[in-house]
């Protein structure tokens, strides 16, 4: 796509899914993991959303999804300078006690007064 980011087409509950991998110039590695897995939980316990989604509402290979959660979970582990960024994570976005580098950032931002 571009040097330093990478489009990875992955299974989701929305067509098209995919994860974006980003390597900033200093060398910090992201990977926004979109709908393969919608919150933080769903790698940490290999967790893939609720039937509910996955054979109603928006069916997906279930099978390949619990695939790329284990393997989410495993380099979780293995890569530990790399940032897994959660696609619909809004609890873990907001959590101060979140350490994540993209959240450090977004908090070290000078933050926009609304009408000013």
């Amino acid at each position: 796509m571009a040097p330093g980011v990478v489009v990875i087409p992955t299974p989701g509950h929305s067509p098209g899914s995919q994860m974006i991998y980003v390597q900033l110039a200093n060398g910090t590695e992201f990977l926004f993991v979109g709908d393969t897995a919608p919150r933080e939980v769903s790698w940490l316990e290999r967790r893939p959303p609720a039937r509910l989604i996955t054979d109603f509402s928006a069916p997906q290979n279930r099978v390949a999804l619990i695939g790329w959660l284990n393997g989410l979970h495993d380099l979780d582990r293995a890569e530990p300078r790399l940032h897994l960024i959660p696609g619909h994570d809004l609890d873990w976005l907001i959590d101060p006690s979140n350490k994540t580098l993209l959240v450090q950032l977004r908090d070290s931002l000078p933050q926009k007064v609304a009408g000013k």
